[in-house]
């Protein structure tokens, strides 16, 4: 005998296929049962019975595994009839900082990651510190999530390990007497293994198709990505930290020989989804890099205006073709405009530029040219 069971990867249809998979199953007993030679009729409470609890232990044992929806909590930060059970906002301290403290449960065993996002206003010469504390410890998570930009930003923090019985409290505190932070976003994680490439750079999985690298989820400072080559290529940092585009930035960059092919990359973070990156190199316009916005179910968008606002950092690229540099100094000018092509009033921030270079095959020679003389790039005057 053969009952048939369907195995489906969406979670939000497990439950349809177990209870398609139980009847199934329990139409092919009460069919052998019917036409077997004794006709012996099954007891109707007892094949009810085993139904009932066939499809209790199976809702029972999915409901235990699935995670929570991501949740998305904006300014003013206070509990409401929608507030879920694991998560209870404190009042505002009274300070001279400003703050919001929230305490949290997971909502199961095997949920013990933590991912917090913090969206919030950057503030000249300001401070944004987290730290989190349950009955047995206090940590700093950061000692400061602004960068010293312009305009909104956005910080992930990884909290691992939390403990399913003990509370554990996470608090915000501003360095001035209005807090800056504007949406939390709360995502829980099951364990898993982190994947790594060549690097180290460790990258954890998002729900909708976000990805970020391990070491930025810290908390601390972040940090550009290093120089890296390899035979006829180099990947070079043109950056150290993010930076407000303003009224635009210039890279200087370096080559002893002509690259056969060219990519440039950058995050960015922009009030709105129209604007537009612009390049130059060496005097001459290119096409505008590229950007793909995330699925309008990622909770960084801000639906309060039209086109809506991503409170993210966008991933952006433009391929550069190996006609438009020379040996010596090479001018990048990036910059900033509108959907009609004006100059953009919006502030743009922008960070981890970095410049991908692919040289022609390198001929034979007993002496071949290092890469790292071949790229060096430079701050702009």
């Amino acid at each position: 005998m053969v009952f048939p069971v369907w195995l489906a990867y969406d979670k939000t249809r497990q439950r349809s296929y177990l209870v398609y998979s139980i009847s199934r199953m329990l139409l092919t007993i009460c069919h052998l049962i019917f036409r077997s030679p004794i006709r012996r009729r099954p007891s109707l409470t007892g094949l009810t019975l085993i139904a009932a609890c066939s499809l209790s232990l199976g809702f029972a044992s999915l409901h235990a595994q699935e995670l929570p929806q991501i949740l998305k909590q904006d300014a003013p930060f206070i509990n409401s009839p929608t507030t879920p059970a694991w998560i209870k906002f404190s009042s505002d301290i009274p300070s001279t900082f400003a703050n919001v403290s929230f305490q949290l449960i997971p909502p199961f065993p095997s949920a013990q990651d933590l991912l917090l996002t913090v969206v919030f206003d950057e503030q000249p010469s300001g401070f944004l510190r987290a730290s989190f504390q349950t009955n047995q410890i206090a940590e700093t998570l950061s000692d400061n999530l602004m960068e010293g930009t312009q305009g909104t930003n956005q910080r992930t923090i990884l909290i691992k390990n939390l403990s399913g019985i003990d509370p554990t409290t996470i608090t915000l505190q501003s360095g001035s007497a209005t807090l800056p932070v504007k949406r939390l976003i709360l995502n829980w994680l099951k364990p898993q293994t982190v994947l790594s490439d060549a690097s180290g750079q460790g990258t954890v999985a998002l729900r909708g198709n976000i990805s970020l690298r391990e070491p930025d989820l810290s908390g601390a400072p972040l940090t550009a990505p290093g120089l890296f080559f390899a035979d006829n290529y180099v990947h070079a940092p043109l950056q150290d930290q993010a930076e407000s585009l303003g009224d635009g930035i210039t890279f200087i960059v370096t080559l002893d020989q002509v690259p056969a092919h060219v990519r440039l990359t950058s995050r960015i973070m922009s009030p709105s989804l129209l604007n537009r990156l612009t390049c130059h190199v060496n005097g001459q316009v290119v096409p505008d890099f590229t950007t793909s916005p995330p699925s309008l179910r990622d909770p960084a968008y801000f639906w309060t205006s039209n086109p809506p606002y991503y409170s993210g950092w966008l991933p952006a690229s433009i391929y550069l073709p190996g006609s438009l540099w020379h040996v010596g100094d090479n001018i990048i000018e990036l910059s900033q405009v509108d959907f009609a092509g004006h100059p953009a009033t919006e502030i743009l921030s922008i960070r981890d530029t970095v410049l991908e270079v692919l040289f022609p095959p390198p001929q034979t020679s007993t002496s071949p040219q290092s890469p790292t003389d071949q790229v060096l790039p430079s701050p702009s005057p």
